[in-house]
């Protein structure tokens, strides 16, 4: 390029920036907590001006929310294809066994699971991002088992999630099938 010639600026993405500042968002959320999250550090996280952060997202909650539902996003892709392994098995219970330990194995996506739910107490909306995949997986499961049973799987399932995301316990396949066989197995009260 010669110096008498403009330099031409970079074509600037308004959506990629904006998805850039929501992915750090979800990165300080999920590595270092609700209480760190600044426009300031999710600008540097991003490698964006801080007037980008403050430009599509005007209020650190509408920041912290968004950085939410990337996590929401990024669980609901792993129930989206644990709900396509269930129906292409039928609903075998085995097949939801192995889902459920295979996604327990996984300490990252066990804990985008803990901090989305533990943000879902005091906030509606995150908590309304948090149950979209949940009780897709429950409709799922209502295909082939009682709605009692396929809302108690998804509680066993929940149970689990925590005793690996905060315990650091380790369950078998075999342990999460059995239980499965357990509560798809209770006859219906008698009282």
């Amino acid at each position: 390029m010669k110096e008498s010639e403009p330099k031409k600026r970079a074509k600037r993405d308004p959506e990629a920036r904006r998805q850039a500042i929501e992915h750090a968002a979800a990165e300080l959320l999920l590595k270092e907590g609700s209480q760190r999250l600044t426009h300031r550090r999710v600008a540097e996280k991003a490698q964006v001006p801080l007037g980008s952060t403050t430009q599509y997202f005007s209020s650190i909650d509408e920041l912290r929310r968004a950085g939410y539902r990337v996590l929401a996003e990024e669980i609901d892709k792993d129930y989206r294809e644990t709900i396509e392994r269930i129906k292409k098995s039928k609903g075998d219970i085995r097949v939801v066994a192995s889902c459920i330990a295979q996604y327990a194995s996984n300490c990252d996506e066990v804990r985008t699971d803990i901090v989305l739910y533990s943000a879902a107490v005091r906030d509606p909306e995150v908590r309304r991002y948090a149950t979209c995949g949940l009780e897709r997986f429950v409709q799922a499961l209502k295909v082939y088992l009682p709605d009692s049973q396929a809302k108690a799987i998804a509680v066993f399932m929940d149970g689990i999630f925590s005793e690996v995301g905060i315990f650091g316990r380790e369950f078998s396949e075999e342990f999460i099938y059995e239980a499965l066989r357990a509560l798809t197995r209770i006859p219906p009260s008698v009282c």
